[in-house]
């Protein structure tokens, strides 16, 4: 059982408590750390082991006090003894460990301080027994809530953006072709790059700017012109009187000079701009940066129409690591320990399993994910490379087989944009040569790939119409990956609608699904006889709601299952806005599936959506990304369990003329006592008044036609309800001109009723959930639950309907918006017995003395930080209450709370 970090506070201060007195390393370390263990709830012998024997550098052998294999290792001392020793025999015990087994952490300890040294990250921590509490975060992996660390966007990266986007920015205002804009500075970022990695010689490009134009930029443009056409003509054919320090330049080809483009036209101020571009180390500069440069070339709008947002490293590592990445570096760990006569024939198998690799962005963009991935498979093979060379070997250069089997050809993509494609193709080759730098290192000789040439590999088509097998084999394509478009089903273009119609062609209810859809429909039919593994990132809102439905029964239909999964996160690289570049900041999930079974299966959850997540090994990932049964909930035309009938509240389409604001009411009182209408006026109720406790008033007519008939005042009013009505295009509410006296839709109760704001916050820990008179009409922004059953609020107001909620619930930007069909009709209520009832309509009228009581707006009420103690703690024992009734653990997370429900939903389908 994983217990909350409260729960572990609480035993990490007891435990402080009991050792305070603690002295002795022999005799009392192992009765330390068996309890320190179960502070996290776990039981050190299922885990980790004492004197763990280590051959050391002398041949002999010496013990670690606590081991626990590829996670901890533990050198303790008695009191006030020092532990920059217990650090030197941990160092020593670690270098003699084999690679599989050294531990991410180092544990110091004299009983009363403690020093926590990670190895990945180089953090270190330290503090006294007393502060442990302070400090259980850091010992999450024990408690299997291990962090996964992900570097953050490097700020050089960002910078680079902003110089390219001024420099972008200049010249289109100077009035300079889109199109050859964006030829332009394709060329302009490869020349820095090549600069500053050895393509070029040293500062090559900016001394040519800087000492072969005019200050004024008058002749600029012209010089570039002439770069370029250098940088495209082989050296034979490449005239004789050249200057020198031209002739010295590189044949670059590839097509990437060879376009015809307008000779740019520079000024003083322009020429400034790119010498500041050129004065960057672009050399730090990650070749997807070229992802952000897109962006900057991109009108916003056509931008949040196709869906496009820069794709930080970060987040195609959180991608790409789970989906091969991992395998890949556990596999190279493993046969690098091995010291048998196989080893080196291992490695170079291996290599050459990285040379079948096929990579497949079926969305790609400017190639982000192409890019990071090819990088990351080049570095691996340069690491095997390391352990194969053998540094006395002078000649290893002459040997093809030495150098790298890596190639870009091996990476596909797919992009309807053509200068995005343009992009992907440069970076590849650029990020080509940033590994073959760092390949050379390895050999101790210069080794480059040049010229490049155009890969074929990366085609411009609209990858929902083209049919991908024609690019590659589904049986070659080794893995799937890639953001494909974030557009909402009500943002789609008709295009895009119609891509989305015929992906999903006789599927009912496709209209409703977004975009991003289509790709995982069209991934799931591409591996459908194949062994690819694929693994996108998306919107969380295809987890959520009517979606899952229709698009997840059409994957499971095909035996696709999940194999890791990223819960909602904030996809984002900087809290800036970079000038002219829309920055991604949307509540996303990253899904891994596959046709075939993979055993080990993930799930990243995220105590909040801006962190880290925690990695948690699971049996089964469901499509709402929680571990259980492949149940996907449909619309139901009732509740699941024959719980009362939910319907929306009274919708009056009026133009406002039915509905009175409060001030006005009390303006015109006098007015509506003369003309007798006050009887015809009762209280309504929407969304926003019921949560802000806010008045409003509406002129109800209903069952009421023969009073009001004579009435001049109501009569002018229904008029213009009439006129509005009328004048409509649409013919529901063309008809509804027949009676302009009544509301446009009319399903008020006529007893009280549980209300359920249709949206609310997803940042309150409860949606504010009211029981209301009969006498007020509820508007269609709410929902109504009639019945005078109190337990059914209770549950309601619980925490386990509100993880249901939050699973399952759809999304209006990031708030809930609740449905009946698919939340309240699906929620699996349990049959209570009397004393579960008298109890939970007990907590229920408590709820509501104290909410009237206190006399707040249920905003400030429910405010997730600021909620009242007496309704928080009402509402905690509401919330173990509802638990016991469910049968779940009261330190169950989100997860197995949603497993439980799950699962009696499959109990009665």
């Amino acid at each position: 059982m994983i217990l909350t970090w409260n729960d572990i506070q609480i035993r990490a201060k007891k435990f402080s408590k009991d050792w305070e007195n603690a002295k002795y390393e022999k005799g009392e370390t192992q009765t330390f750390y068996n309890e320190f263990f179960e502070v996290f709830g776990v039981k050190r012998r299922n885990v980790a082991i004492y004197e763990k024997a280590v051959k050391k550098l002398n041949n002999l052998h010496g013990f670690i006090d606590l081991f626990w294999e590829g996670k901890l290792l533990i050198e303790q001392k008695s009191a006030g003894r020092s532990l920059e020793k217990a650090l030197l025999q941990a160092t020593e015990y670690y270098n003699n460990l084999k690679e599989y087994q050294k531990p991410r952490f180092i544990l110091l300890s004299d009983f009363q301080n403690f020093e926590l040294l990670d190895l990945d990250t180089g953090e270190e921590e330290k503090f006294k027994l007393n502060e442990l509490h302070n400090h259980i975060k850091s010992f999450g992996f024990i408690a299997g809530r291990e962090k996964e660390a992900y570097k953050d966007q490097d700020p050089v990266n960002v910078k680079a953006a902003e110089l390219i986007s001024t420099l972008y920015h200049a010249l289109k205002n100077n009035g300079f072709d889109d199109k050859d804009l964006e030829i332009l500075l394709t060329r302009i970022v490869y020349c820095l790059f090549a600069e500053d990695t050895g393509i070029f010689p040293p500062s090559a490009f900016f001394n040519h700017i800087l000492r072969k134009t005019n200050e004024d930029g008058s002749d600029t443009g012209s010089k570039l012109q002439e770069l370029f056409q250098i940088l495209d003509t082989p050296y034979e054919k490449r005239q004789k009187n050249l200057d020198e320090d031209l002739n010295d330049l590189q044949f670059i080809n590839g097509d990437l000079f060879s376009e015809k483009m307008t000779i740019p036209a520079f000024d003083r101020m322009t020429r400034i701009k790119l010498l500041e571009c050129a004065g960057l180390d672009w050399s730090k500069v990650s070749p997807a940066l070229f992802g952000s440069l897109f962006q900057t070339v991109m009108l916003p709008e056509e931008q949040r129409q196709e869906g496009a947002h820069y794709t930080s490293e970060k987040n195609i590592l959180k991608t790409i690591q789970p989906l091969f990445l991992d395998y890949l570096t556990n596999k190279f760990n493993k046969i690098k320990e091995d010291r048998s006569s196989q080893r080196k024939i291992r490695l170079q198998k291996l290599i050459d399993e990285l040379s079948k690799i096929k990579v497949l962005d079926p969305a790609c963009g400017c190639g982000n994910f192409l890019i990071i991935s090819y990088r990351e498979i080049r570095r691996l093979e340069i690491k095997i490379l390391k352990e194969i060379y053998n540094s006395q070997q002078q000649e290893l250069d002459l040997n093809i087989n030495y150098l790298s089997q890596i190639k870009v050809d091996q990476f596909y993509g797919i992009e309807i944009n053509h200068f995005a494609s343009r992009i992907a193709k440069i970076a590849l080759w650029l990020v080509d040569h940033q590994m073959n730098m760092e390949l050379s290192d390895v050999i101790g000789k210069h080794y480059i790939r040049l010229p490049i040439y155009d890969t074929k590999q990366i085609i411009v088509k609209n990858a929902l119409t083209f049919n991908w097998a024609e690019l590659i084999d589904p049986k070659d394509c080794s893995y799937i990956i890639g953001n494909p478009p974030f557009v909402g089903s009500k943002k789609m273009t008709k295009e895009q609608k119609k891509d989305l119609l015929e992906t999903f062609s006789g599927v009912k209810n496709s209209g409703e699904l977004d975009y991003v859809s289509c790709w995982f429909l069209k991934a799931s039919n591409f591996i459908e006889n194949s062994e690819t593994k694929v693994a996108f990132v998306s919107t969380n809102s295809i987890t959520q709601g009517e979606q899952v439905g229709v698009l997840w029964e059409q994957i499971l239909n095909k035996d696709i299952k999940i194999f890791f999964a990223h819960r909602t996160f904030k996809w984002t690289i900087d809290e800036r806005r970079v000038q002219g570049l829309e920055i991604a900041n949307v509540a996303v999930v990253i899904i891994g599936f596959s046709k075939f079974n993979v055993r080990k299966k993930v799930l990243f959850e995220y105590e909040k959506i801006s962190d880290d997540p925690i990695k948690i090994e699971v049996k089964n990932i469901n499509p709402y990304l929680v571990e259980g049964e492949n149940i996907v909930l449909k619309k139901r035309s009732s509740q699941i369990n024959n719980y009362p009938k939910m319907v929306f509240g009274s919708m009056p389409n009026d133009n406002g003329k039915l509905l009175i604001s409060d001030e006005e009411f009390k303006n015109s009182s006098k007015i509506f006592d003369k003309h007798d209408i006050l009887k015809f006026i009762k209280p309504f109720v929407g969304a926003r008044e019921f949560i802000n406790n806010k008045k409003k008033w509406c002129i109800w007519l209903h069952n009421e036609q023969s009073d009001w008939r004579s009435n001049k005042y109501l009569k002018d009013i229904i008029q213009k309800v009439y006129d509005h009505r009328v004048k409509s295009k649409r013919p529901a509410t063309k008809k509804l001109a027949e009676v302009p006296w009544l509301f446009g839709e009319i399903r008020h109760p006529y007893e009280n009723y549980i209300l359920i704001p249709r949206v609310s916050s997803e940042k309150r820990n409860y949606i504010p959930i009211g029981y209301m008179d009969k006498e007020k009409i509820a508007g269609d922004s709410c929902l109504m639950i009639p019945t005078n059953d109190l337990t059914i609020f209770a549950i309601l107001n619980s925490s386990v309907h509100m993880t249901w909620v939050h699973h399952v619930c759809g999304r209006l930007e990031d708030r809930y918006r609740y449905s009946i069909e698919i939340v309240y009709n699906n929620f699996p209520f349990k049959n209570l017995n009397q004393n579960q009832k008298k109890v939970l309509s007990e907590y229920a009228n408590q709820i509501l003395n104290i909410r009237k009581k206190l006399n707040l707006s249920l905003e400030k009420l429910y405010d997730s930080v600021f909620m009242p103690k007496e309704l928080k703690e009402v509402h905690q024992k509401l919330d173990k209450s509802v638990k016991e009734i469910y049968l779940i653990d009261e330190e169950s997370n989100s997860s197995q709370i949603m497993s439980k429900l799950f699962n009696l939903i499959k109990k009665n389908p």
